[in-house]
């Protein structure tokens, strides 16, 4: 039970505190990893601490929510961070009995899915530690590997979902929508984490790769000989400071070093060709950019040749191999040389 929750059922229930609510005593209480805990790094230390000072400021002001599981026992649904800092405080104050029992709220969950939904929705703890982005991921992550019942329709199959199959813009919609629900999150998070929980869905439209297979693979099929380095850029906002100081250094440690990039979107999920294409087209005119800063010396380049890796799966447009953007007279690379309807 959070803080909201809590005021909200005091509002419903003026006796909710002493109608609803129970003092059970500490050692009864069981903090559980199967069950018990919808954070992914499961507790924080930091937060421990911070509630310690709070609970010995003011006392225990929030109710645990627990659920039965034997006879006088009981599991953390909500509350795993009180508890523990109860458990610290009981310790460290010579087993004072006021610290020795918790205010538990007692709740019964029809499924699994049902209690760690509630337990998301929870995390809002006084004083507040919210659901971090990578909580939501692992916990939306594991409704989608989940065979249990009560798993959310848009959650269920993951990425063989028959909506994210024919349309995956459209899925990632209802996705964003059954987040805003469970979680509180601007418009840009919400987007953000759609993706990053689809991140590793495979892609029916583009192919992807990450920086070390798609190095490999440059490398395997592309011999450009001595004193060139390859370089990979998944996304425009790498190129300053990754593949600038990387070929500054090189080219300052070795002057007859080169260098090669090799271009490709790391995060195509839910983008179309267009998009792709723009992506590519941007990620040139940025490299052109960084060639002609001012800062270097006429007719000094960080890079040298720009490569694009093939993504595009579908028949039509299908890419093979990598195509090498065509660098003209004075030395910069022509996006408008890229092809659309594939290599």
């Amino acid at each position: 039970m959070n803080q909201q929750e809590y005021f909200e059922s005091i509002r419903k229930n003026p006796k909710f505190l002493t109608e609803k609510t129970r003092d059970v005593p500490l050692e009864k209480v069981l903090v559980k990893d199967n069950g018990g805990q919808a954070r992914k790094c499961g507790t924080i230390n930091s937060h421990i601490e911070t509630l310690k000072t709070d609970i010995l400021a003011k006392g225990q002001q929030v109710p645990i929510t627990v659920e039965s599981i034997s006879d006088g026992e009981y599991m953390v649904i909500d509350g795993n961070h009180r508890v523990r800092a109860l458990e610290e405080l009981y310790s460290e104050n010579d087993f004072n009995a006021e610290f020795g029992v918790v205010k538990v709220h007692e709740r019964t969950f029809s499924n699994v899915n049902e209690r760690a939904t509630y337990q998301a929705k929870a995390n809002e703890h006084l004083p507040a530690r919210k659901n971090t982005k990578e909580d939501i991921v692992h916990i939306t992550q594991a409704f989608m590997d989940s065979n249990m019942p009560g798993v959310p329709s848009i959650l269920e199959g993951g990425h063989k979902n028959p909506l994210f199959k024919n349309d995956e813009k459209e899925y990632l919609k209802e996705l964003k929508g059954y987040l805003k629900t469970v979680y509180s999150l601007s418009s840009g998070e919400l987007t953000t984490i759609a993706k990053q929980i689809c991140r590793g869905f495979p892609n029916q439209k583009f192919k992807n790769y990450t920086k070390t297979a798609l190095k490999n693979t440059f490398d395997n099929n592309n011999s450009l000989g001595k004193n060139w380095n390859v370089y990979t850029l998944g996304q425009t906002s790498h190129i300053f400071p990754n593949v600038t100081g990387n070929s500054f250094k090189a080219k300052t440690d070795k002057p007859n070093e080169k260098t090669a990039v090799v271009i490709w979107d790391s995060n195509p999920f839910g983008k179309t060709d267009v998009k792709l294409d723009k992506y590519r087209d941007t990620a040139v005119e940025a490299l052109n950019k960084m060639n002609n800063s001012a800062l270097l010396k006429k007719g000094v380049r960080l890079v040298e040749r720009v490569f694009l890796a093939p993504q595009k799966l579908t028949s039509a447009n299908a890419e093979k191999g990598f195509w090498e953007v065509i660098c003209d007279k004075a030395g910069n690379f022509d996006a408008n040389s890229i092809p659309t309807k594939g290599w």
